[in-house]
């Protein structure tokens, strides 16, 4: 599947209209879990890997506070900023405030 910026950020702003604590609820609703500080393994990236039907071994895909980047064919690379509220919430996840997302 040939992802591009317009499809990332699509996605990505289904949930800027939320809250942290929102997305954290809507994951766990949804069953998204993740490991803290995983740049390819964390909810958000569990998430985005789900809905773009990218298998649980394909590592071209990397969520930072920042931005998601997305390695597509060819090895060009899709880049798109993350809303901050989404930022907020990966810096929660990422120390501890989430532990009901956290992968066992």
């Amino acid at each position: 599947m040939k992802i591009t910026a317009t499809d990332l950020r699509i996605l990505l702003d289904t949930l800027s209209d939320k809250s942290p604590e929102e997305i954290s609820n809507w994951l766990c609703a949804n069953e998204i879990k993740g490991m803290r500080y995983s740049f390819s393994n964390c909810p958000v990236a569990n998430w985005i890997r789900k809905e773009f039907s990218l298998s649980d071994s394909d590592r071209s895909l990397v969520v930072h506070s920042r931005n998601v980047l997305i390695g597509t064919e060819g090895r060009r690379t899709v880049s798109i900023d993350v809303p901050s509220n989404l930022t907020k919430f990966i810096s929660n996840f990422d120390n501890g405030v989430y532990p009901e997302l956290v992968k066992k």
